[in-house]
């Protein structure tokens, strides 16, 4: 059996890429734009294929731009009792 939780009270939950349903069911969600991705993705490609050392340089890290669309799914941790948050 798997225990109940209160969310966000004991458990707080989020989503990924932004789903329609988020708002309808409070669900806190991050936004991940694919359009941009897809974009960014082609361009990189394209560039590699036109490369005359034919893509040497190899995988690279790319920060991509996200936004955290927060609703009632989540909550600020609790701090235990005798505990500060210090």
């Amino acid at each position: 059996m798997i225990p109940k939780s209160r969310i966000p009270e004991e458990l707080s939950v989020i989503g990924v890429d932004g789903h329609e349903m988020g708002e309808i069911l409070g669900l806190t969600t991050i936004d991940q734009f694919p359009r941009n991705q897809g974009t960014r993705a082609v361009e990189r490609l394209l560039a590699l294929v036109q490369d005359d050392d034919g893509g040497a340089a190899g995988p690279a890290d790319e920060l991509m731009q996200t936004r955290l669309v927060v609703r009632s799914s989540t909550a600020a941790p609790r701090i235990p009792a005798g505990h500060s948050g210090s």
